[in-house]
């Protein structure tokens, strides 16, 4: 997505500044956005931990963490599969994991859910297509 970006942002009509960097590792001051967006990332990241953390240091007291993503699915039968092809998945998708619970993961993370949709989308298979699409602040 990075080479797509310059192009966009020219066309924009508001202000908007991209960053390259790792997601652990955030140079923004503390408390200095009221909100953050995160779509399909949190999956490839290597220490999503420390990244959540991060997002949770540069939100201002009662920020908004918006985030759309794939991960562990509801299904047990699902979940022995994506268990199993997650090594290979890192391979082919870029870190991508399959099983990761992004509503755990967010919750570890100091944030408080205020809502979390979880479903299916259509195009893919249960294995890759299990989403989860929630709103959390920062407690």
């Amino acid at each position: 997505m990075y080479p797509l970006a310059p192009k966009r942002i020219e066309k924009s009509e508001i202000s908007i500044t991209n960053y390259f960097l790792s997601g652990e590792d955030l140079p923004m001051e503390n408390s200095s956005y009221d909100s953050v967006a995160c779509t399909f990332t949190l999956c490839s990241i290597p220490d999503v931990s420390k990244a959540l953390f991060e997002i949770n240091r540069v939100l201002k007291p009662g920020g908004k963490f918006v985030f759309l993503e794939h991960g562990l699915s509801d299904t047990s039968k699902v979940q022995v599969w994506q268990h199993r092809l997650n090594p290979l998945q890192k391979i082919i998708g870029d870190g991508c994991h399959l099983n990761r619970d992004m509503d755990q993961i967010v919750r570890c993370a100091a944030f408080e859910m205020k809502s979390l949709k979880l479903f299916q989308l259509p195009l893919l298979t249960k294995i890759i297509g299990h989403c989860y699409q929630g709103v959390a602040f920062k407690e």
